[in-house]
């Protein structure tokens, strides 16, 4: 099982795919995280911590590095979150709610990680994680 308080000391950055509430990026900013959002086709969003409030920004892309990407998206479309994760050298993909897909798909989405040279994390919750570090 994956270190997920080492992943979250080591990353800096982190990409969001998609998220189930706001909660994922403002408790990722309010930590100290830099995030940034694809939020559709070319559009792009820096979430920031000022204070208690989170405050959004558009962006002009994808970061140039990141350390992590997050991904609340079907398994279909795992293949093209690897490639965005390989594409700003991340080493880690973060999986919402893996632990809910059915056995084989855990292990599809586990190879295709994996196979990719990237860690894969599916639990527990980045938020739960992420308040639990700092």
């Amino acid at each position: 099982m994956t270190d997920v308080s080492r992943v979250l000391a080591e990353t800096k950055t982190v990409v969001l795919v998609d998220w189930p509430s706001r909660e994922v990026p403002d408790t990722l900013a309010r930590r100290g995280f830099t995030v940034i959002a694809n939020e559709g086709a070319e559009t792009y969003t820096a979430y920031e911590a000022d204070g208690d409030e989170v405050r959004t920004r558009s962006v002009d892309g994808l970061p140039q590095s990141a350390e992590l990407v997050y991904a609340y998206r079907p398994i279909d479309e795992l293949p093209d979150i690897v490639q965005t994760a390989s594409a700003v050298g991340a080493t880690t993909v973060w999986l919402h709610a893996a632990g809910d897909l059915a056995p084989a798909d855990a292990a599809r989405a586990r190879e295709l990680v994996e196979r990719a040279g990237l860690v894969f994390v599916a639990e527990p919750s980045i938020v739960d994680a992420a308040r639990a570090l700092r």
